[in-house]
């Protein structure tokens, strides 16, 4: 992620969630890394610092999705295989704010208060906030139980659709 008000700091989460999948290719010929959380840059990449830990993690996860608030630039969040993540302070604290194993995380165009998530494999696998990620809960979409995986889309032409890509484990 590139902060938007400084093009020399940029935001890297680490542990490519798509290789965590039991059955994966990368799985079954044992180059699954977890993550090692969140890397910054304040030099445009040319150096990198681990910003503070992600709690009760104990280094077995993967990310799938970081995203910057779009009005606060030290407003964070990571989807990750144990929960969402946020920060308020450019990275050096997170909070677990929902736990799960979250595959998309996006905001509604115009309305930071707003915000969209998925759930990999989950009976419930649409969340939705409406304090800027501080609480979750789960929306009634009709998304299919089976799902395993979950990709959001919105669009500031269009902010009151929310466009979802859902698929099976095949």
């Amino acid at each position: 992620v590139w902060d938007r008000t400084n093009s020399n700091i940029i935001y890297a989460l680490t542990g490519d969630g798509d290789e965590a999948g039991i059955s994966g290719f990368v799985t079954a010929y044992g180059f699954s890394i977890p993550s090692l959380g969140v890397f910054k840059s304040l030099d445009g990449g040319i150096s990198w610092q681990e910003t503070g830990e992600f709690p009760a993690t104990s280094g077995n996860f993967h990310g799938y999705k970081l995203i910057q608030h779009p009005v606060n630039a030290n407003t964070l969040y990571a989807a990750t295989t144990v929960g969402i993540y946020k920060t308020t302070d450019g990275g050096n604290s997170w909070l677990l704010v929902q736990s799960g194993s979250f595959t998309d995380l996006e905001f509604k165009p115009g309305n930071p208060d707003i915000m969209y998530a998925a759930e990999y494999s989950t009976s419930s696998p649409f969340w939705r906030s409406t304090n800027s990620g501080d609480s979750w809960n789960t929306a009634s979409t009709g998304i299919s139980t089976n799902t395993t995986r979950i990709a959001i889309g919105v669009s500031a032409s269009q902010p009151d659709y929310i466009y979802v890509l859902a698929g099976g484990s095949n």
